[in-house]
């Protein structure tokens, strides 16, 4: 069988993760020949995808033939597209560049027949790089850390507060819009964008007629495409399973879909209700059902708080609470990319925080490539 992670082989000192990185180095706008000829113009890096499909997803590139919305695969060799089976998988489909170090007379083709356009990476803008590339070279105290972090992490509350609001203006319902934003929670396994299409076919005042928890968990594992049990009875949805314990599968989740529906339903209003959205309340309402802690911490940091702060965004007084609340949750466990980065920097105390991890993700979208190393602001006393 063939396995939809990465390969990296043994031998050798190429890795395609430096692929990765020589990606989300180039400046924008930059200019990019490929192999048949044409120039395409890199206009939005899109996101790495750590599960199986695409290794970048949500790119945005302007060829000769107008906007290409798409995704990004990373190879060595050209010809690893077919040795990794994607010309007969349908997730590949939608792959707008193949990035490689090496071609022959192999042209990768999607599953419907047509040509993938591929860009080669000259060996000698690669063999620098490293996946382990940070340059921070001491710890860094506490105090450092926040000054520095601060105004990254506001881009991030800034964001977020503006997701809840738009979901909230988009929906005309606050309810469906926060039912929408738990459910794209539910996903944080790569299976995002399938629970929120879930969230907005099975709207709250179609589960309004449904007795009871039990019955709305098999309408939504019905209109998922599952059978009740792990049996997906059509494929509509391309759920994800890749690397994602059974505990996390899509229809294992439905199950607290169903319990938040029924909350909601029942006129449950965390948002407005400072005491519904604490991790000790929403530990005593859901018990059991609830996703683990880790994941009641994310849904607190990336839904309930930023949807308390799109309610109270005319009390000044409430919106410092809230950002200050936000930063100071915690959670028992890091994010690996970002505990690979910094655990030798920063303590594991800080790793744990939210505000802290927020600003990081900020700081390595915008400053964590080769250029612009040096202007990072954990390195500028």
């Amino acid at each position: 069988m063939l396995s939809p992670a990465v390969y990296e082989p043994n031998d050798g000192w190429l890795r395609e993760e430096q692929l990765s990185i020589w990606w989300f180095g180039l400046p924008i706008g930059s200019r990019l020949l490929t192999v048949e000829g044409e120039i395409i113009h890199l206009l939005e890096y899109g996101e790495k995808n750590r599960y199986d499909g695409p290794d970048v997803n949500g790119v945005l590139l302007l060829s000769s033939k107008g906007l290409l919305h798409g995704d990004v695969e990373f190879h060595l060799r050209e010809k690893d597209w077919n040795n990794h089976g994607h010309q007969t998988n349908p997730c590949y489909d939608n792959v707008v560049l193949h990035v490689v170090s090496e071609i022959n007379s192999f042209r990768a083709k999607k599953t419907d027949g047509r040509a993938v356009p591929a860009v080669i990476v000259p060996i000698k803008d690669v063999e620098r790089l490293s996946s382990n590339s940070c340059r921070l070279d001491t710890v860094i105290d506490s105090e450092r850390v926040i000054s520095a972090l601060w105004p990254l992490t506001h881009i991030r509350w800034g964001a977020k507060k503006s997701a809840a609001r738009e979901s909230v203006k988009r929906c005309g319902d606050i309810r469906q819009a926060f039912y929408e934003s738990t459910f794209w929670a539910l996903g944080l396994k790569g299976n995002e964008d399938n629970f929120l299409r879930l969230s907005r076919i099975t709207p709250l005042r179609k589960l309004e007629h449904l007795p009871d928890e039990v019955k709305i968990h098999k309408y939504l594992l019905h209109e998922s495409g599952f059978h009740e049990g792990d049996k997906q009875l059509n494929h509509s949805f391309a759920w994800r399973r890749c690397g994602i314990r059974p505990a996390a599968h899509p229809e294992s989740r439905l199950k607290f879909g169903a319990a938040v529906a029924v909350k909601l339903l029942s006129g449950w209003e965390p948002w407005s209700n400072p005491e519904d959205g604490t991790f000790k309340a929403l530990s005593g309402m859901f018990n059991k059902s609830l996703p683990g802690q880790s994941w009641c911490f994310e849904w607190l940091g990336n839904v309930i708080v930023p949807f308390q702060a799109a309610w109270q965004e005319e009390n000044s007084e409430r919106m410092v609470q809230l950002i200050e609340e936000w930063w100071r949750l915690k959670n028992s466990q890091t994010y690996g990319k970002l505990d690979r980065q910094f655990k030798d920097f920063l303590s594991p105390k800080l790793l744990k925080s939210f505000g802290v991890r927020q600003g990081l993700l900020t700081l390595q979208t915008r400053y964590c490539n080769e250029k612009l190393c040096e202007l990072c602001p954990l390195k500028i006393e």
